[in-house]
């Protein structure tokens, strides 16, 4: 779902092995699940992390499916 709603809303989207180092070095990240939705992750490593628009865009069409 997460993946339609990238491609409807013009994201890229890529799907890779991620590293704890490319992690650590990431402004900004997200989780997902089917109870949950889209989550932004607000510390990673102790590291404070940015609000990204793109969750929040992915969150809201995802919602828009359901209600």
């Amino acid at each position: 779902l997460v993946m339609d709603a990238a491609a409807q809303l013009g994201l890229a989207l890529y799907i890779r092995p991620v590293s704890a180092a490319l992690l650590a070095t990431a402004p900004a990240l997200f989780v997902t699940n089917v109870r949950y939705g889209v989550q932004p992750v607000d510390r990673y490593e102790g590291r404070g992390l940015a609000r990204d628009e793109r969750c929040a865009r992915l969150q809201e069409w995802i919602d828009g499916r359901f209600e």
